[in-house]
């Protein structure tokens, strides 16, 4: 039978012994740290938001919306596009609004609103020229609509019926 001296001078039980005080000390720091997060008041822009309650009421009766959908979610590209760096470009993006069939989700339209920065912001340009030419690849409709303080709900309904019934090249 061992005794506790010659437990602690077997030097693998004194680097196991050190190795369990070190990851119960990890667990300890790691279990209290605070997080930096918030919680966000709303989920949209008052800007989104005034587009959103004439949305609602723009779509066909068969349809469902979704808010802040990652572009991922939306497309994707094969795991050696990805680690190329062409699935990272879409993951950290969200488009505003998506149009889908509540039954299938399958998606009709992808809607992004654009203020003023979508014209004079040139990373903001930029990022709108790449998800553009992503979406055309892909073939998933995207309707662009200009902010705006008020929207009217028959001109939107034209619109989005025109663009889900239009092939993604003449969008």
């Amino acid at each position: 039978m061992m005794t506790l001296s010659d437990t602690l001078a077997n030097p693998l039980y004194f680097i196991l012994a050190i190795a369990v005080i070190i990851l119960l000390w990890f667990i300890f720091i790691l279990r209290n740290r605070r997080f930096p997060y918030v919680a966000c008041d709303t989920l949209l822009t008052q800007s989104e938001l005034r587009f959103y309650q004439t949305l609602k009421q723009a779509i066909p009766s068969n349809t469902a919306v979704m808010m802040k959908v990652r572009m991922a979610d939306l497309i994707n590209c094969d795991e050696t596009a990805w680690q190329a760096g062409w699935g990272p470009r879409i993951s950290a993006k969200h488009i505003d609004f998506v149009l889908i069939d509540p039954i299938t989700t399958k998606i009709k339209l992808a809607i992004e609103l654009d203020d003023s920065t979508h014209r004079t912001n040139q990373d903001r340009i930029d990022r709108d020229k790449f998800v553009n030419k992503a979406f055309e690849v892909a073939k998933v409709k995207l309707l662009r609509i200009e902010t705006r303080k008020n929207y009217n709900r028959n001109d939107l309904e034209k619109m989005i019926n025109q663009s889900i019934a239009t092939d993604q090249r003449q969008i």
